[in-house]
């Protein structure tokens, strides 16, 4: 699905990998594709998985709009989502 990119953090899915593009090694549309792809809502069939709405009812395009715009890394912005859910 995605490119394989040197300097890239794995992100693991339910049934894939999906790698997050490092801001230094990709663009603004790699990492919009991306942040689409990992989080599209799943509806009728999700359950209530989240992946369309993340903390503070945010979409994730807006939760990870700074990673899309190329001002942090994927992994510190999810890291502070998903500090308290363990």
């Amino acid at each position: 699905m995605f490119p394989q990119i040197r300097g890239n953090i794995p992100i693991k899915c339910k049934k894939e990998t999906m790698i997050a593009p490092r801001i230094e090694f990709s663009d603004r549309a790699e990492r919009l594709e991306f942040v689409q792809a990992r989080f599209h809502c799943k509806a009728p069939a999700c359950g209530g998985c989240g992946c369309c709405n993340l903390s503070g009812g945010k979409s994730a395009l807006e939760t990870f709009a700074d990673y899309i715009d190329g001002k942090t890394e994927f992994s510190a912005i999810a890291s502070t989502i998903w500090k308290g859910a363990h």
